[in-house]
This record gives C-alpha cells, sequence and structure tokens, in this order.
C-alpha cells in the first residue's frame, strides 16, 4: 500500500496541475477547484506556492487561459 503524507500528495498535485497547464496552455475548471481546495487545507509547502506563483504570472502573460464553464 502506497503511503505519502498529505504533503507529498499536495505537491505532486500542484506540481502536476501547474506543469499540465504550462504544457497545455489552459487551466480546466476541475484543476482550478483541486487548487482551491488544497489551498483551504493550508498545508502547501514553500515549493507548491512558488509553483503556484509561476502558474499565476503565466496566466497574467496570457500564456494559460482559465477555461470556464459555459
Amino acid at each position: 500500500m502506497l503511503n505519502l503524507s498529505d504533503n507529498a500528495l499536495n505537491a505532486a498535485s500542484i506540481e502536476s496541475i501547474v506543469r499540465t497547464a504550462l504544457s497545455l496552455g489552459e487551466l480546466f475548471p476541475g484543476a482550478e477547484a483541486q487548487i482551491e481546495r488544497n489551498l483551504q487545507h493550508d498545508n502547501l509547502s514553500a515549493t507548491d506556492y512558488r509553483m503556484l506563483a509561476i502558474l499565476k504570472d503565466a496566466i497574467a502573460d496570457g500564456c494559460v487561459r482559465r477555461i470556464g464553464l459555459i
């Protein structure tokens, strides 16, 4: 059985979401919701916050666009 701490799971999740958004140029609603859930638990590492800052900058620069539900 895989035994990872919540921080390890959050880090993998945040990094995966950011890498996917940067690769595709799009941030999907489900990924954005997962980020919000992770932020609500308030147990993100410094690396997580750096990844989120990179994503925020990419959105501001137009490299990643947020996809909304219609």
